[in-house]
């Protein structure tokens, strides 16, 4: 399924905005909410941008093919007028499931920086809840040319326009929390996680209600956002209402860190919370344009001091493509990062710190 920006370019010419803000890049999480037993799409966003232009998209959704093979019942909050119109059922190359294409051409959107926006929920042909739904994996899962595809693009992309990057970028960068939905409910309702970051040590924050024997919950921390390990355990109050504070004073600052909570029951029965994340340090913030790039693309970001930042350029599989060293100043920083001889496709910005990871912007080359 490719859906054209042509509208959206002629659309940003009348729509007028005031504040030059960030480009945020977004992740999605699908799950199962009990109480109004629906399905559940979010988009969680990297900074805060009040005049977001959500441009044309596709979500793509994995079911177990035991779902009666039917479209989708959806009821869309955010992001445009998301449709279930491009279909797979039990295709050769993935016989145990099936494929749901969610397109929408877009709509303003705000969007504040680590808070979830409910895009969309959905019910299944049937109602009901089945185990096992999850969101396509972009260079993973089966592509349009695998047997039994029948030339369906799935994948998903979301194409944004934000003030200042009037060709729009692409924004989607992952998924987060995609092990697949389940039809056990939590042993409690979690009301609120937040992570907050006060000189170097990071605060974790939650609230909840409804204990019933709850054992103890797991801080669990990652520096990708995939890869969790456990940082410390606290014991469940099991009161009606709770609230729970702990510090991470293990941080290195110039990083980000990802944490969720890993719900033990007093019968070993484990579940998780969402994920939040926390930024420590001086990291830049790291604006790429145009994306999609044809020749050349442009670097911007602010640093607080004088330094060399490596970066990588790599492909979707993730070869190596070229390296370099940024030579900063104190203050706004440009630099040009040549695309003119690559060929069109994926690739991967990746900038180092302190030699970690700190950012990747996914990229899109076209000519």
């Amino acid at each position: 399924m490719k859906l054209s920006k042509l509208f959206l370019i002629c659309f940003f010419h009348f729509y007028t905005v005031s504040l030059v803000g960030q480009m945020p890049d977004l992740q999605l999480n699908l799950r199962f909410n009990f109480v109004l037993q629906r399905y559940e799409v979010f988009a969680l966003p990297d900074a805060t941008q009040t005049s977001f232009f959500w441009g044309p998209s596709q979500i793509s959704i994995l079911t177990p093919s035991s779902v009666p093979d039917d479209a989708f019942n959806i009821t869309f909050l955010a992001g445009g007028a998301w449709t279930d119109n491009s279909r797979v059922y039990a295709p050769q190359v993935d016989p145990t499931h099936d494929y749901h294409g969610i397109g929408s051409l877009g709509a303003p959107t705000i969007l504040v920086a680590n808070v979830e926006k409910l895009l969309f929920f959905f019910t299944l042909p049937g109602g009901g809840c089945v185990s096992g739904l999850r969101l396509f994996v972009n260079g993973f899962d089966p592509n349009s040319s695998a047997p039994g595809m029948g030339g369906g693009d799935f994948s998903n992309t979301i194409f944004a326009i934000v003030p200042g990057v009037p060709e729009g970028y692409e924004t989607y960068v992952g998924n987060y929390n995609n092990g697949g939905t389940s039809c056990s409910a939590l042993p409690l309702e979690l009301l609120s996680l937040f992570a907050i970051t006060q000189d170097n040590i990071v605060l974790l924050k939650w609230y909840t209600t409804l204990e019933s024997n709850i054992s103890h919950f797991e801080i669990q921390r990652s520096e990708t956002g995939f890869d969790f390990s456990s940082i410390s355990n606290v014991p469940s109050l099991n009161k009606e209402d709770n609230k729970y504070l702990v510090s991470d004073s293990t941080v290195v600052a110039n990083g980000y860190y990802y944490y969720r909570l890993k719900i033990v029951e007093r019968d070993s029965s484990v579940s998780y919370s969402p994920v939040v994340v926390a930024s420590v340090g001086d990291i830049p913030n790291v604006r790429v344009f145009p994306n999609p790039v044809v020749n050349s693309m442009q670097v911007e970001f602010y640093s607080l001091s004088e330094r060399d930042i490596p970066f990588q350029v790599t492909d979707i599989s993730g070869k190596l493509i070229k390296t370099g060293s940024l030579n900063c100043i104190q203050g706004n920083n440009k630099f040009n990062v040549d695309f003119a001889d690559s060929p069109n496709g994926v690739y991967f910005l990746k900038v180092f710190i302190d030699a970690r990871l700190q950012m990747v912007k996914k990229i899109i080359k076209h000519s």
